[in-house]
């Protein structure tokens, strides 16, 4: 249940970007290549702007935000249209289940002429047969369990690190792409390694909510703590 996951687990999580017979554009890809703008008569202002909704959209998309990070790269290439940027909303695109619009953009993408090109014109040929072999099925739903799982083995690591501030945040994402009670378990527990008892004990009596099986032993710890808590003139929680 509240298990921290082996390495070799870790890594498989870490690779599923997608779902089903979606698949992960290969990581060199897009980034072996020098960004270059496409149309660069932008302006030191256009640029500056154009780096931070770059920044932005990424964030979103690593926390499996994809509606406003996509938007937030498409607003950034409108900007400054470099190269690098057109790869990342394919990518976007594709982890977020939406392949038609991936395939659209990887096209656009290739016809920018990319030193990477024989690499990503595997991933879109793939992404092509399958959107044509289910051509006459309902259109793919987003699942954000592959995004969860990759949040919550980023967030073991920033914990194991001590980093509970990072670990913690990557925590929240995880359980708001997918709530699940072991997550709450793990954002108590982090809080109480990290000091903050009050919080430690919020999130743990939101994992008893759910009924788990280990209940009462959860419930001693949150007793517990509640009485170091008064031992250290804190209120009770």
């Amino acid at each position: 249940m509240n298990i921290v996951l082996p390495a070799a687990t870790l890594l498989a999580l870490l690779a599923v970007a997608c779902v089903g017979e979606r698949s992960s554009p290969p990581s060199v890809a897009g980034a072996n290549c020098t960004e270059t703008d496409l149309a660069p008569a932008a302006t030191a202002e256009q640029r500056q702007r154009a780096s931070l909704l770059f920044r932005e959209g990424m964030a979103d998309v690593a926390a499996c935000h994809y509606g406003d990070g996509i938007a937030k790269l498409n607003d950034a290439r409108a900007l400054v249209p470099a190269r690098n940027v057109i790869f990342d909303i394919a990518r976007a695109y594709q982890e977020s289940g939406d392949r038609p619009s991936a395939i659209r953009t990887y096209r656009e993408y290739l016809d920018t002429g990319p030193c990477d090109g024989a690499l990503v014109a595997p991933v879109l040929a793939q992404l092509e047969q399958a959107e044509a072999a289910r051509r006459s099925s309902s259109p793919p739903k987003l699942d954000l369990r592959a995004c969860a799982h990759r949040l919550f083995g980023e967030a073991m690591i920033e914990i194991q690190a001590k980093r509970y501030e990072a670990g913690i945040v990557k925590l929240k994402q995880a359980n708001d792409a997918v709530p699940a009670p072991n997550v709450l378990f793990n954002i108590g527990r982090a809080y109480r390694d990290a000091g903050e008892l009050e919080k430690s004990v919020e999130y743990l009596r939101k994992y008893v909510a759910t009924n788990p099986t280990d209940r009462e032993d959860v419930e001693k710890a949150i007793a517990r703590t509640a009485e170091e808590l008064r031992a250290k003139g804190g209120t009770k929680p």
